[in-house]
């Protein structure tokens, strides 16, 4: 059983192979290019992912270093305002201690001056009784001269 090669089988394989040709320029080239093209972009995307990840990276690493400079700059502007604040407190407290010292220092003079103005003026009152109860005791005109200093002594005033 040998095969017989015939005008049929010829023009059958010649039909075959047209029919492969044919296939892969219609079916298998457009697969294959759809295929490639989807690997490229699939290859660029995955590019597009790792730069866009190392940028996020990036990204966040500044936004930290931008947040700890902006909270350390907070905090250097909020001690600052505290110690000046504070050094004003303590000028308005020294500055009123100061005030109320001197009110309080003219008070203990003005004081002290109507104290020896009232001891003065108790002074003269007590003298003046002396010598009038003194006159009326002794039923005589007592010289203030020479009792001044008489009746100072027993009162004990200098």
């Amino acid at each position: 059983m040998l095969m017989q090669i015939d005008g049929t089988f010829i023009v059958a394989f010649i039909s075959f192979l047209v029919f492969l040709i044919l296939i892969k320029l219609i079916l298998f080239r457009p697969i294959t290019d759809i295929i490639e093209k989807r690997q490229a972009y699939l290859e660029k995307n995955e590019l597009t992912k790792a730069q866009t990840s190392d940028k996020i990276v990036q990204l966040k690493q500044e936004k930290e270093n931008k947040l700890n400079i902006a909270r350390q700059n907070a905090n250097e502007l909020y001690t600052s305002e505290v110690e000046k604040y504070k050094k004003e407190i303590d000028y308005a407290i020294t500055s009123s201690q100061d005030e109320a010292k001197k009110t309080l220092e003219i008070n203990k003079n003005k004081l002290l001056d109507e104290s020896r103005l009232a001891k003065s003026e108790a002074k003269e009152e007590i003298v003046q009784i002396a010598k009038l109860i003194a006159s009326k005791i002794l039923k005589e005109d007592i010289e203030i001269k020479d009792n001044d200093n008489k009746i100072e002594e027993y009162l004990g005033i200098s």
